[in-house]
């Protein structure tokens, strides 16, 4: 049997982005409706613009298409892929060294200490694309 250290860095950074934006694919109207949301609560004095999620769903689809429940899906994905990325390949990649070196034994801590590694590298490969 294959084990995971024997995967290319190119499979997993493969991985990472496949699954990446096929989440956000999937999710990107929910993204939608919630930055309209947020949007519209900024704007005092305006006349309420939804009555509820499902109206926003909605009122997006009759207004702008069912495409319009999809915008800005590309640059979510690309965000999406690099925090993935960023998480997933070096989340694998501690752990894996972690067990190696007989630094830690495959317990809670060494997935703790992987895991804040993991969200340590996402941040920082994230940080560029966040801060517009």
């Amino acid at each position: 049997p294959r084990h995971i250290s024997d995967t290319s860095i190119f499979t997993r950074l493969l991985a990472g982005c496949t699954t990446g934006a096929m989440a956000v694919t999937c999710a990107q109207p929910t993204d939608v409706v919630k930055v309209r949301f947020q949007a519209h609560i900024q704007l005092v004095g305006t006349p309420k613009r939804y009555n509820g999620t499902v109206d926003a769903y909605r009122t997006i689809a009759r207004e702008e298409g069912v495409r319009g429940l999809w915008k800005g899906t590309f640059p979510n994905i690309t965000r999406n892929a690099i925090v993935n990325c960023g998480e997933m390949v070096t989340y694998d990649l501690i752990k894996e060294t972690l067990l190696k070196y007989h630094l830690m034994t495959d317990n809670f801590p060494c997935h703790f200490v992987a895991a804040f590694g993991a969200g340590f590298c996402a941040t920082v490969v994230a940080s560029p694309v966040d801060v517009k």
